[in-house]
């Protein structure tokens, strides 16, 4: 178990405060009174969130079946099980308020690349696993790396004790999916995106499948905007499984 996992488990490092829209959206979640309407409402008074739903509920151009244009739409594709914790993904972006200017230059960074991320797996998912949903690869790959933000309060906490931390990158790297893994569970996350965010950095993952599962998407998702080249990418079990293989090799 990482320390900052262990620090969260004990309160010594609390979980990142989400934005209203999102508190709300889960406290609704867990109210079996509440109705699409109340989801509705409540996101309506966010028209940033509210678009950005919209906009995923939305497939790519060439495979979309019918284009949603409206919030009531995108919600009732999304479903309302889902869209807590899409709204969460979608909101994460606001969470790089760190004083330090190093911290929030960091988180900052690797929000961009989570969006990145969200993006490619998505786009593998509607052309090599179409029995998979788009919106939940899309969401798998924003939540990836969740677990630097509760990393990062930590690490300035450290910083403003005067403490010097040399090699935050790898700190993130050593420790980010564990603390994710375990803040998403704490948010009701589902299992099979709790095991993408545990395993997305694990090129070596099989889960013994025939087919790919949201796990393979993020792996290869992030290792295509990590950079990493085609004849590397082709040695990920994940890689070949999505059929990727034959091409990265000729």
């Amino acid at each position: 178990m990482s320390v900052f996992t262990q620090k969260l488990k004990e309160g010594n490092l609390q979980l990142p405060e989400l934005p209203e829209v999102a508190r709300q959206t889960l406290e609704l979640a867990q109210d079996p009174r509440a109705t699409r309407a109340h989801f509705l409402e409540t996101l309506e008074a966010d028209p940033a969130v509210a678009e950005r739903i919209v906009q995923v509920a939305n497939p790519a151009p060439e495979s979309a079946p019918a284009v949603i244009e409206d919030l009531e739409g995108a919600v009732a594709r999304i479903g309302l099980k889902l869209l807590p914790h899409m709204v969460i993904g979608l909101v994460l972006g606001r969470l790089h308020n760190a004083a330090d200017p190093c911290i929030n230059r960091t988180l900052a960074q690797r929000w961009r690349t989570s969006v990145w991320r969200a993006r490619a797996a998505r786009v593998l998912s509607e052309a090599y696993a179409a029995h998979l949903r788009p919106e939940v690869a899309y969401l798998s790959g924003l939540v990836a790396d969740v677990g630097s933000w509760p990393v990062l309060i930590g690490l300035e906490r450290e910083i403003a004790a005067g403490e010097e931390i040399e090699d935050i990158s790898g700190l993130l790297e050593e420790h980010s999916s564990d603390v994710g893994e375990f803040v998403l569970s704490q948010w009701g996350f589902p299992e099979h995106v709790l095991e993408a965010v545990a395993q997305h950095r694990n090129p070596q993952y099989e889960s013994g499948r025939t087919h790919p599962d949201y796990v393979d998407l993020c792996i290869v998702a992030h290792l295509q905007v990590s950079g990493v080249a085609d004849q590397d990418l082709a040695h990920a079990a994940a890689f070949r499984k999505l059929g990727l293989g034959a091409s990265a090799k000729g």
